[in-house]
Formats: structure tokens, C-alpha cells, sequence
């Protein structure tokens, strides 16, 4: 049915995008079916996604071959440096720089190297963009996914793991946080 509202008088190549997909049973089956029948090369087909459904495991096997994946990380410093028409090529610039990238290496902590976040006015405002995609991402994806007995504790050492990047942190360093919460795991 999709592949029959084409116009078939146009002949250059479409484009088609599905994001966040996975949220359609069967899209599999529905975006492999294109593909087969994409016998003239007549479509290009990106599927984008950040849910934990799309895991590049469940890709190969669900697509078998028929993917190229991509993966998109935040920003290095270097790459929010260049953003801000900032190239330190040596040491010389670097020092004449040192103040101006003092300055944006506090910008970019606050941004967690997310480009989106780069216009956002005000600590505020990124700082609950920030939670609104950690919170989604990785609390919702993962406890929808995996469904564990208590999501509670999940959020709890995401936010104790958060609260110490930069610290060493050991099975044993985790087990003292949870209990001084008063949560036991057996």
C-alpha cells in the first residue's frame, strides 16, 4: 500500500525517513519489504532512533545486511572549541587562548557536549533539557525495556553516578551508597 501512493511519473530518487520507528510493531518487516522491492535502486531509506529498541544487535539481525549504522556521540571539547571558531593547533595558541578556553570548557560542561543545548539560553533551562533526555533515554527506554523489580534504585545510582563523573567508582564504593539510602538488593 505505502509503495503504491508513490507518484510513479517521478523518477528521481526518494528519500525516506522513519524515526523512532520501533515504536511500530512489525517495522521490521515493513521497512525489509521496501527494501525488497527496491530493485532500482529508487529509494534511500534512513531509519533514526535513540530508544534502546533500535540496539545495533537487534538491527542485524532483524535487517540482515541491509544497513550502514551511524553513531552519533556529543561534541569532544575540540569539536565544541571548533564550533566556537576557536582552532588551537599548537601550543602557542593555546596559551594565547587559555583564558577564552577556560571559559567555554565551563560553557561545555554545562552543555554536556549536546549541540542542541548550545542555544539554549539560561543554566536553568539546559539543565532540564538535560534531565528531560537522561530521563528519557536512559530511564524510561531501560526500565521499559528490561522491566527490574525496583526502577527506583536505577534512578538512584544514575543520580549517584552522575554526582561522582570524574571518581573512581567500585562495586563496593556503589554497595556504600545504596545502603547509606537504605536500600538493600537481597
Amino acid at each position: 500500500v505505502f509503495l503504491s501512493m508513490l507518484d510513479p511519473k517521478n523518477k528521481s530518487r526518494k528519500l525516506l525517513i522513519f524515526d523512532e520507528i520501533q515504536n511500530i510493531s512489525d517495522w521490521d518487516k515493513f521497512i525489509r519489504t521496501i527494501y525488497e522491492k527496491n530493485h532500482k535502486n529508487e529509494f534511500e531509506i534512513i531509519i533514526t532512533g535513540s530508544n534502546s529498541q533500535l540496539l545495533s544487535s537487534e538491527l542485524s539481525s532483524n535487517l540482515a545486511g541491509r544497513f550502514i549504522e551511524f553513531h552519533i556521540y556529543p561534541f569532544s571539547f575540540a569539536e565544541f572549541l571548533k564550533y566556537k571558531n576557536l582552532n588551537i593547533s599548537n601550543e602557542r595558541k593555546f596559551l594565547e587562548h587559555k583564558a577564552e578556553i577556560k571559559s567555554y570548557f565551563q560553557e561545555y560542561i554545562n552543555s554536556s557536549g549536546l549541540p542542541e543545548t548550545f542555544s539554549i539560553k539560561g543554566l536553568k533551562a539546559k539543565f532540564s533539557y538535560i534531565s528531560g533526555i537522561v530521563s528519557k533515554v536512559i530511564l524510561d527506554d531501560l526500565i521499559t525495556r528490561f522491566k527490574p523489580k525496583h526502577p527506583e534504585i536505577i534512578e538512584k545510582l544514575l543520580g549517584y553516578l552522575i554526582m561522582n563523573i570524574g571518581n573512581i567508582n567500585s562495586p563496593t564504593s556503589i554497595s556504600k551508597y545504596l545502603k547509606s539510602q537504605n536500600i538493600d538488593l537481597d
